[in-house]
């Protein structure tokens, strides 16, 4: 039966582009992700309990604030240039300028708030107002990390993947041979960092966003921009549900950090930092698949209610056997997992176990808000992102006290499989 599932597995992979672009992209990712593993055994073999915790909440606050601002725009952005693409053959420039101006713009306005009341924001999003320094330094990272998105979202609606996974492994890449440099001259501290790291986020940033978006070779210019302003304005508006939608999303994938700092103490945000790591390091290899499914999804033939059905029933026919390896991994990767960490952070595996139940459901269910996004299916999205942040909140509230890291991810399981997953399952089918 095995042999039968590999062959068939062989067989859609090199009969479908599909397969093999995610293959292509599922491959850099894992070169990402070993390079992400480096980057955190350093971090949290170097650094005190204390910093490790201003880390865990600096990355939280950076994620948040760029998610924020621009994970809507972003999305739609790859939506609807993939599709103006596809039929067209012409890059949209007005668009791509129209979206950078309208993040960056909120985005400084952002970092104007957190600089003039920096205690004022770290007390209101994580409970202490110690955190006030690393509000001021999460905002570059967040700037920096907003650019590169940016980026990487026109050469995916463009599907020139090779550049897709390159700008990450220079990001990544070049944090790792700084962090070791920290490491091996005895300077691996907190402050430096998160000014060291920042930093180089903005200037790869920068030069993505240059090459990406061909700024040296478009000749856009204002008033091209303006002369198609009833295009852009119907991009904006049609996007507005969405915007909601990301705005509940990016809340929600940050709640459980917020939540913990403000009411655990931070040896507590440390041993769920360290589990949270690894676990974002696995939905790393899951963007491979989004990577590829949503400008395929944004093309005319993929909306098709018929055709998005066909292609998710093949897609859960084989995902679901990706459980073998978690179930390994929670059998056997707790000596390893100690080895790698260190005792004191042998709690986190526990921790991991629930989140690496909650990364394979994710990979079963990675086509369905890709198909509602082809739809343009934006309202219902938003009502579900609002119910998991609910659900999120009360949850994160009611198990936090109870079972602290451990509680905080079973309601991450919860909410973004049961809440937000299994009713975009319903429409798709009951659609």
């Amino acid at each position: 039966m095995v042999l039968q599932v590999v062959q068939n597995v062989q067989q859609v992979w090199r009969q479908s582009t599909t397969a093999r672009n995610i293959t292509k992209v599922y491959g850099g990712n894992i070169v990402s992700t070993a390079i992400n593993v480096g980057a955190a055994l350093i971090l949290i073999r170097g650094l005190s309990v204390s910093d490790y915790a201003s880390f865990v909440a600096f990355i939280s606050l950076a994620v948040l604030s760029s998610g924020l601002v621009g994970n809507a725009i972003n999305i739609a952005l790859v939506r609807f240039s993939a599709e103006q693409l596809s039929r067209t053959g012409k890059k949209p420039y007005s668009l791509y300028m129209a979206a950078l101006l309208a993040e960056v713009v909120i985005f400084l306005m952002l970092i104007a708030v957190c600089f003039a009341s920096p205690a004022a924001i770290s007390k209101l999003v994580l409970g202490k107002d110690t955190f006030a320094r690393v509000v001021q330094v999460g905002m570059f990272y967040g700037l920096g990390m907003l650019l590169l998105q940016m980026g990487r979202g026109v050469y995916q609606a463009e599907q020139r993947f090779n550049l897709y996974i390159g700008t990450l492994w220079l990001r990544q890449g070049l944090t790792l041979i700084l962090l070791t440099t920290l490491w091996l001259t005895h300077r691996l501290s907190f402050e430096t960092v998160a000014w060291m790291t920042s930093s180089l986020s903005l200037i790869i940033g920068a030069g993505v966003i240059f090459y990406s978006l061909g700024i040296h070779r478009s000749t856009t210019t204002v008033q091209q921009i303006w002369e198609e302003r009833n295009q852009l304005r119907q991009f904006f508006a049609a996007t507005g549900w969405l915007v909601g939608y990301y705005l509940c999303l990016s809340a929600f994938g940050q709640m459980d950090i917020i939540l913990l700092s403000r009411y655990t103490n931070e040896p507590e945000v440390a041993i769920y930092g360290v589990a949270f790591r690894y676990f974002s390091i696995a939905l790393l290899l899951l963007e491979s698949i989004h990577a590829v499914l949503l400008p395929k999804f944004s093309q005319p033939n993929m909306q098709n209610p018929e055709a998005q059905r066909s292609f998710l029933k093949s897609w859960l026919r084989f995902s679901v056997w990706a459980i073998i390896p978690v179930i390994l991994s929670v059998f056997f990767g707790k000596k390893p997992f100690i080895w790698l960490n260190g005792p004191i952070y042998a709690n986190s595996f526990y921790i991991l176990v629930i989140l690496a139940f909650g990364v394979w459901l994710s990979l079963m269910f990675s086509p369905l808000v890709n198909i509602l996004l082809s739809r343009r299916d934006f309202r219902y999205l938003f009502i579900l992102g609002a119910c998991a942040l609910l659900t999120s909140i009360i949850g994160n509230l009611i198990l936090i006290p109870l079972f602290k890291g451990i509680g905080a991810a079973i309601v991450v399981v919860i909410a973004n499989n049961f809440v937000l997953q299994l009713p975009i399952l319903w429409r798709v089918y009951r659609r």
